[in-house]
């Protein structure tokens, strides 16, 4: 496992962890990915 697997691992346990807070929308634009969080 290489250090851009271990960010992006590490990204998205953050990112879990922000949704227990927050509600958490993904929206796809253009095969691009954004993550929009509501608080």
């Amino acid at each position: 496992m290489d250090k851009k697997e271990v960010e992006m691992k590490g990204y998205s346990l953050w990112i879990n962890s922000m949704s227990n807070l927050c509600t958490k929308r993904r929206v796809e634009t253009n095969g691009t990915v954004l993550l929009s969080r509501t608080c």
